[in-house]
């Protein structure tokens, strides 16, 4: 995988997150019983954006970083944390869609308690593998921002 493909995978996941993090904080304000585990995918999709936009820039070359430290991390590293980050996206996606409940108006969604309290144990799931790729990027900053 290269730089390119890199930084394109990480605005993939970018517009993603902030779909669902828009959703996610719209249930969370509208509806006064939703369950924590919203809160808590809205925190993790969040925080997974702030520390992808950063290290995005470090992949653009924007800011200089010296060889040797540079040369700590592979590629590899980076494409299989960002592949599992991909996979987690779709996933946390998925449970998301599957607990909108389609309004009256076209386009319109609404939140459905039901169906995401029987997903929530997938939510969670997801959500932990988010703080772990979350973590996996945080560490490469810290090597790089040393």
């Amino acid at each position: 995988m290269s730089g390119l493909e890199v930084a394109s995978a990480v605005v993939g996941i970018l517009a993603i997150g902030g779909k669902m993090v828009a959703y996610l904080w719209d249930v969370s304000h509208k509806f006064a019983d939703a369950p924590d585990s919203v809160l808590a995918a809205l925190i993790a999709l969040k925080e997974t954006s702030l520390i992808l936009e950063e290290s995005q820039l470090y992949i653009l070359q924007m800011y200089p970083v010296p060889e040797n430290r540079r040369l700590l991390i592979l590629i590899e590293h980076i494409s299989d944390t960002l592949t599992g980050c991909v996979l987690t996206h779709s996933d946390l996606e998925k449970q998301i869609d599957f607990a909108k409940d389609t309004g009256s108006a076209e386009d319109e969604y609404t939140f459905d308690r039901e169906k995401w309290l029987a997903r929530e144990k997938q939510v969670q799931d997801a959500v932990r593998r988010l703080q772990d790729h979350k973590s996996s990027f945080a560490l490469m900053l810290n090597i790089l921002q040393w």
